[in-house]
């Protein structure tokens, strides 16, 4: 009797814990194909959050019937990350005077929320440089609310980050994810960029849109994009004379960064050739060479859709003096690029990094500057005798 008691009380406890689980149509009226999840059960979470029971906390009780629990942290950069299928996610949370602000990532991209009144329907749109940067909690009075993000149709992870800027209220006291969709496996992406680097990306972007129009005329061009190796190659589009080379450099981008800003970056221009350099960023955030391949091959394969013409050449990542104990992932990466790239047609690989070694596979400190991490002029010199190999054909 006492097993069978026992089996019982776990079958209980088994279809209650699935209920919790299971998703419910969004109570909005107008927003019947969103679903709504339980926080704890979708989401991975980073940094201080707490699980309260809302009938026993009196700020929440008069909600027990919305939502049995509620995710609360009150502090800044905790996150919470998600996945979905779908076009819209969103959250649905309680509002108050103390609550604060959120930062909203996704598939790695913090977006700008741009609003959409929708016949007294509102919703936010996912864009990449109009629109608030902040999904603004706050409520002179505790209340309910939801807030809806409409994105492309696909697949997509999530992050959400309470923002840490100094002086704002940091406060979210979460009741439900919103999907219109299904949810997914939650694969938080690393090195989501901070808001000091994400103005300087959308100014540096803005800077290169000005200047879109009279490059994008250039005949026969090769674009090089990626990160501060190339943004700090200054002389680049003067150092292979009677070539037409345009230079986009972002600081600080990894991969990922170039295919979400693919078309601002990339999408602009008609080049021949197009040569991609990441991975430096990927190493100093500890990503897997798993990991950083497919997000290079993803990247490949959207600028190959986009530029079906153009040669793409994927350069190898750099030794450098501060990253001497990453030397076998960055070596093993730069194995498995070059064989990706052999078996690719019109893609050609550029090694940078041998030349940057000497004869007993050592990093040569004199390539590079007092950072440690990017070229000098002697270390320049090697990436364009390197990259003449193809721009000078």
């Amino acid at each position: 009797m006492k097993r069978f008691l026992t089996a019982v009380g776990l079958l209980i406890a088994t279809l209650a814990a699935m209920a919790q689980t299971a998703s419910q149509p969004f109570d909005q009226a107008g927003w019947e194909d969103v679903k709504m999840c339980v926080p704890s059960q979708v989401c991975h979470k980073h940094g201080l959050w707490k699980d309260v029971d809302a009938a026993r906390d009196s700020r929440m009780k008069q909600f027990a019937d919305k939502f049995e629990t509620v995710m609360t942290s009150g502090h800044p950069k905790s996150t919470i990350s998600f996945g979905f299928d779908g076009d819209m996610f969103g959250i649905y949370d309680l509002g108050g005077p103390e609550m604060g602000q959120l930062e909203v990532y996704v598939d790695g991209q913090m977006v700008r929320l741009k609003k959409v009144e929708n016949d007294g329907k509102p919703y936010f749109e996912a864009t990449d440089l109009t629109g608030s940067h902040y999904l603004n909690r706050y409520s002179p009075e505790r209340t309910t609310q939801y807030a809806l993000v409409k994105v492309e149709p696909g697949q997509h992870q999530v992050t959400l980050k309470i923002s840490e800027d100094k002086g704002e209220k940091a406060y979210l006291m979460l009741g439900r994810i919103l999907v219109r969709g299904e949810i997914t496996e939650a694969n938080p992406i690393k090195g989501l960029p901070k808001m000091q680097q994400q103005l300087k990306w959308e100014k540096k972007i803005t800077d290169y849109m000005e200047r879109d129009a009279g490059q994008a005329a250039l005949a026969d061009a090769t674009l090089v994009v990626g990160s501060s190796s190339i943004d700090m190659w200054k002389s680049l589009e003067t150092d292979f004379p009677g070539k037409n080379v345009i230079r986009r450099g972002v600081s600080g981008t990894k991969a990922i960064d170039l295919y979400n800003y693919r078309h601002l970056l990339i999408e602009p221009f008609n080049p021949k050739r197009i040569i991609i350099y990441e991975g430096d960023n990927e190493i100093g955030f500890k990503w897997e060479v798993a990991e950083m391949m497919d997000a290079m091959q993803k990247l490949f394969f959207e600028v190959r859709r986009m530029k079906p013409e153009a040669e793409i050449c994927l350069v190898s990542v750099k030794p450098s003096p501060v990253r001497v104990k990453s030397l076998p992932k960055i070596q093993e990466f730069n194995r498995q690029l070059k064989a990706f790239a052999e078996s690719q047609p019109r893609t050609r690989f550029i090694d940078i990094h041998t030349p940057m070694l000497d004869a007993e596979g050592n990093v040569r400190p004199e390539l590079f500057l007092k950072d440690g991490l990017h070229p000098a002029p002697e270390g320049y010199d090697i990436w364009r005798k390197e990259f003449g190999k193809v721009i000078n054909e």
